[in-house]
């Protein structure tokens, strides 16, 4: 199953960076917004664009921490599931403070630090041998 993860996540990071990449390069020769407007429109996607591609690297981390890290007990989902909540909210800080508000930056440091908890419960588990 988890194999299954890296494969899609690699897939997934292909996707996403081509559309993405694709979407600003429409942006940027299209002539319909002001150049205020066009700023906020190309930041706010940027913004995206790098949330998508978190997600991809999520779902990649979340398969080789739970296949090749850890083969089993506790720290597998631990682990997992650490990594992919904080891929998930670090990038969700930059999306949030570009559309929400500003306020929305505190939580690239919450996402960061629960990524790398995650990452430091996968390596225990593995050099331990956790059931």
């Amino acid at each position: 199953m988890e194999k299954r993860n890296i494969i899609s996540g690699f897939w997934m990071l292909l996707l996403f960076s081509a559309l993405g990449s694709a979407l600003e390069i429409w942006l940027g020769k299209t002539n319909f917004m002001t150049p205020e407007g066009m700023q906020a429109t190309r930041s706010a996607l940027s913004s995206a664009h790098s949330h998508a591609l978190c997600l991809s690297f999520a779902n990649i981390l979340y398969g080789l921490s739970a296949d090749v890290l850890v083969k089993g007990g506790w720290a597998r989902k631990t682990s997992s599931y650490m990594i992919m909540i904080g891929t998930i909210i670090f990038p969700f800080a930059f999306v949030g403070e570009v559309f929400i508000a500003e306020q929305f930056i505190f939580l690239a440091p919450v996402g960061g630090a629960i990524f790398l908890l995650g990452l430091l419960v996968a390596l225990v588990g593995h050099y331990t041998k956790a059931k």
